[in-house]
């Protein structure tokens, strides 16, 4: 694995995990229900790690909540890092809290909006207790609760038939706020605001089947599954993406607009193509730029990030291709000095 410098990043962030307002909460548990990890350190107290492919949430977070470095160094107010890595040809960027203080206050303010990762973190708020109300056994405690949380991050999804499920029809315009600002930022994260043709189409995608169900359930749409191209692992998708579901799109997207992080301009695109007085074709060029956006490869040697994507990419190409592993190493971590 060959870790990357990422675009440099500086502040202290606007605010603290010990004071989010109930929407943020929202959002935050919707996070770690799907990209983020609660991992255990070997010294035994949990720590939140998200992954994704998109740099624009790992921007957001540390823009928000914490104070930024490069790669595994952290921050003095939420103990927070991020670096990337890469897969096969897509790269990963990774979001952390370290700090237990942070990790608890981030647990406690989202517990209520933890859904799939539920005895995750409640393992992990049971690992904290233990290490504040030391006992004189605490120690070997500490490591039965760790070995616990690990087993619990290693749970395998029960395979579920889509097809079976039975659909729902609910309006999006009944939803509540929190249930908004949750929609929306799953699918700031998991979802896409894309196009075919010139037809707008919604979709959220991932291995867990559970918050797919919600969906269809709920609100109806399309499903399908397939592979991932490197872990093979089963991949759950729901879409809106039939003329028929049309209104649904317009209903979702006039809703949740206001709780977009990422994507409200992909979604006020979606809503001018449905109004049909706007030339599609442009429209959808200027979806595919702002997605483009979303995914941008990096820059890893440039800290500014002046570089264009393409520049990036063929610096990208060239390192990989001459440089030797260990020299490439040895490099970043001179830039990163």
């Amino acid at each position: 694995m060959q870790h990357r410098i990422a675009e440099r990043l500086s502040g202290s962030g606007k605010r603290s995990l010990r004071n989010v307002s109930e929407l943020d909460a929202a959002r935050i548990g919707t996070l770690i229900d799907t990209d983020a990890c609660i991992s255990y350190a070997s010294k035994r107290y949990p720590k939140i790690r998200l992954a994704t492919k998109s740099w624009a949430i790992v921007k957001y977070l540390f823009e928000e909540y914490g104070e930024n470095y490069y790669q595994r160094q952290k921050s003095e107010k939420n103990k927070a890092s991020y670096w990337d890595y890469k897969v096969g040809d897509e790269y990963y960027y990774t979001w952390a809290i370290g700090k237990q203080e942070s990790v608890r206050a981030a647990l406690e303010n989202a517990i209520d909006y933890i859904v799939v990762k539920r005895n995750n973190a409640d393992i992990a708020l049971e690992a904290l207790d233990n290490l504040v109300n030391k006992t004189s056994n605490w120690k070997a405690k500490a490591e039965e609760i760790a070995e616990r949380g690990k087993e619990a991050n290693h749970v395998v999804y029960e395979e579920i038939d889509l097809k079976t499920v039975q659909r729902g029809d609910r309006d999006f315009s009944t939803l509540t706020d929190l249930e908004a600002a949750r929609l929306a930022m799953l699918i700031d994260a998991e979802g896409s605001v894309t196009y075919s043709g010139t037809s707008p189409i919604v979709v959220i995608a991932m291995t867990c089947p559970y918050l797919i169900v919600w969906l269809l359930e709920t609100f109806g749409g399309s499903q399908s599954t397939y592979r991932t191209k490197y872990s093979r692992k089963l991949m759950y998708r729901w879409s809106l993406k039939n003329k028929e579901d049309y209104p649904k799109i317009r209903a979702l997207h006039k809703r949740i607009l206001d709780f977009y992080i990422l994507k409200k301009e992909q979604a006020q695109i979606h809503l001018q193509l449905l109004e049909y007085t706007h030339d599609a074709t442009k429209l959808c060029a200027k979806l595919h730029e702002l997605n483009e956006n979303l995914y941008e490869l990096l820059d890893p040697c440039n800290l500014q990030g002046v570089l264009s994507k393409e520049q990036a990419r063929k610096l990208h190409n060239y390192i990989e291709t001459h440089l030797p592993e260990r020299l490439v190493k040895t490099e970043f971590r001179k830039k990163q000095s």
